[in-house]
């Protein structure tokens, strides 16, 4: 209940479209990085292998904020 504070803003678009993928609250951002990034520095994650995990999420964001009725099985 917390977090669903910031969280919302991403929900209250009225109509889904992929710039919907980009609507948050900055405290949101601040807790994904730190929860994500941190750690994975902490084991020695490659910033090559971060910059491609950031590039892979935000594409499949895109996709799944897209509003496209395509059937992909």
């Amino acid at each position: 209940p917390y977090l669903w504070v910031f969280h919302r803003t991403h929900h209250s678009t009225e109509e889904m479209d992929w710039l919907s993928n980009w609507r948050f609250h900055w405290v949101e951002i601040l807790v994904y990085q730190t929860v994500l990034y941190v750690p994975a520095t902490l084991v020695g994650v490659s910033g090559e292998a971060a910059y491609g995990c950031a590039i892979v999420s935000t594409t499949l964001g895109h996709f799944a904020h897209a509003n496209l009725r395509w059937d992909i099985g």
